[in-house]
């Protein structure tokens, strides 16, 4: 039974770390995306000739 019991203790950690390294990924990513839309903003900023108004 004791060895069940750290056995679970173990999975549990397990799936926290995995959810913390998904979450850490995510918000990576979305300050990656976040990044991509400013170089987008600052690209219409400075505006080109062959901008569409």
């Amino acid at each position: 039974r004791n060895r069940l019991r750290v056995r679970l203790k173990d999975a549990e950690e397990e799936l926290r770390q995995e959810r913390e390294r998904r979450v850490y990924a995510e918000s990576r990513r979305r300050e990656g995306l976040e990044e991509v839309v400013e170089d987008m903003f600052v690209d219409v900023e400075e505006g080109s000739d062959d901008t569409i108004e």
